[in-house]
């Protein structure tokens, strides 16, 4: 007999029976009644019943909170810590970035609060950059399960404690000095029109042993050029603090010099972080040409890495490199002129030459 449906859950079967359908936890009850308003109160006690049953309370409990579970995913859980975490941080570019291939790759898609710590080495596995970097993952990773914890008051275990953490790098020993310096400085001032500031950039890294973030910074109302105590004020650091960095007379010529060719007011410099690093690799390349070419011409072997491998950041080595081989300094003293909180950070970024210290002993 063919049913008519006569509101949810009561059908019609005949001209005198009313079928009622509820389904009860993991199964259907069905009764036929009389009339329509027996039909009514059936349909309804059953669900008041089931709203009532313990059991199926647990049942529905534990099926609304897999699906939960199942919706928060990695990549969710990623944007949440964007916002609130990594938004507030200081030089966030980075982490953006690193947080920008964690959501696009398979990691991403587990559900956040069941992933396995062979499901993280795995995604560590996948990655192609050294082991330091992968270490900024694994950061990021055990930080946002932390977080996870103790602010959005999930009951997470940390993936990472299950993991064997990439191993911290060796310290890089990339020194930018001697013949290498010369020809890029020549190289930034074949085309100066161009790359006027950054030559400036460049010369005033290697004077000041400032970071290129802090130096495109910089104001002039933090340059004090006075003759007897020359110095800039380097605000809004990468430690999030304010530094006093005395000038050489090196410092105070470049310093001069722009001060001669730009607006007084505002920023010293006006390039962004990603131009610098663009037009930095132009003028390693225009060396290196030329390098190679000046070799060819005479005949002579090319020095194996020369002009190969640099960044900006190099000069920053270099500079602190000089520091201490100047002898004029002690560790405490250079670790307040280059902003490090630790004499372990600034030993890493110190890479002495063998000249240099035999000078010292003799």
């Amino acid at each position: 007999m063919k049913s008519q449906r006569i509101e949810k859950n009561i059908y019609k079967r005949g001209p005198h029976s009313f079928q009622v359908k509820v389904k009860h936890g993991e199964s259907w009850v069905t009764e036929t009644l009389d009339t329509l308003q027996e039909a009514q109160d059936f349909r309804d006690a059953k669900r008041i019943s089931k709203n009532n049953d313990p059991d199926f309370k647990r049942i529905a409990g534990a099926r609304l909170a897999k699906r939960e579970v199942a919706a928060f995913t990695v990549a969710v859980a990623l944007d949440q810590y964007k916002k609130e975490f990594t938004a507030k941080k200081k030089n966030t570019q980075g982490e953006l970035a690193r947080i920008g291939v964690i959501r696009r790759s398979e990691f991403a898609k587990l559900p956040f609060q069941t992933v396995e710590g062979g499901e993280l080495q795995k995604f560590l596995d996948g990655l192609t950059c050294s082991e330091s970097t992968k270490l900024k993952y694994v950061a990021i990773i055990s930080h946002m399960y932390n977080v996870a914890r103790r602010h959005w008051k999930k009951q997470v275990h940390n993936p990472v404690d299950t993991i064997v953490k990439p191993r911290q790098g060796k310290a890089r020993e990339r020194r930018v000095g001697g013949d290498e310096l010369n020809r890029l400085l020549k190289a930034l001032d074949s085309s100066l029109r161009r790359n006027r500031e950054l030559s400036y950039l460049a010369r005033l890294a290697i004077a000041t042993a400032c970071r290129e973030s802090e130096l495109l910074k910089l104001e002039w109302r933090g340059v004090d050029l006075d003759d007897g105590d020359p110095s800039i004020t380097v605000r809004d650091t990468k430690n999030s603090s304010t530094r006093t960095v005395p000038l050489s007379s090196e410092a105070v010529k470049v310093l001069r010099e722009i001060k001669g060719k730009t607006p007084k007011i505002g920023r010293v410099f006006h390039s962004s972080q990603s131009a610098v690093v663009q037009a930095w690799r132009r003028v390693v390349a225009r060396a290196r040409a030329e390098y190679e070419k000046e070799y060819q011409e005479l005949g002579r072997k090319q020095e194996e890495g020369f002009l190969q491998g640099i960044n900006f950041h190099d000069l920053r080595h270099e500079a602190i490199s000089r520091l201490y081989e100047g002898g004029k300094l002690n560790d405490l003293e250079i670790m307040q002129i280059v902003g490090h909180r630790s004499l372990a950070m600034t030993k890493r970024y110190t890479h002495l030459k063998a000249k240099a210290l035999a000078r010292k002993l003799a």
